[in-house]
């Protein structure tokens, strides 16, 4: 009678704490995702909220979803295009639509449009 080879505890002992580290690293990036599918969903309602307000004031471009920034700022960008955000402060939002090229500056807290302006594209 042939016996099997007999393999020792600690080889045992190492493929179960590797399956359990490979689990749980498994289980950390679905809970990522999840977290990160969830702020997308958030940003886009959001922006649908944003473009709802913006738009009682403004006609929008219809067919593209905007890019939103907050300003934080407001200093650095007056240095930059003065005209554009003469009027804007830190906390403002900035529509941005690259397709039809244009920009809205709106003020959330005074629920105003404050600018709109094109948006230059540097060719490349």
């Amino acid at each position: 009678m042939a016996e099997g080879i007999k393999v020792p505890k600690i080889v045992w002992l190492s493929i179960l704490v590797l399956f359990l580290i490979t689990a749980g690293g498994f289980g950390w990036v679905i809970y990522k995702y999840k977290i990160y599918e969830g702020a997308q969903e958030e940003i886009k309602k959001d922006t649908a909220k944003l473009v709802g307000k913006v738009g009682e004031h403004v006609l929008l471009p219809v067919g593209e979803e905007p890019k939103v920034a907050t300003i934080v700022d407001i200093e650095k960008l007056k240095k930059d295009q003065p005209d554009f955000y003469a009027n804007a402060k830190n906390g403002d939002k900035v529509l941005i639509y690259f397709i039809s090229q244009k920009a809205f500056i709106y003020d959330p807290e005074n629920d105003i449009v404050i600018n709109i302006g094109p948006v230059l594209l540097e060719r490349q």
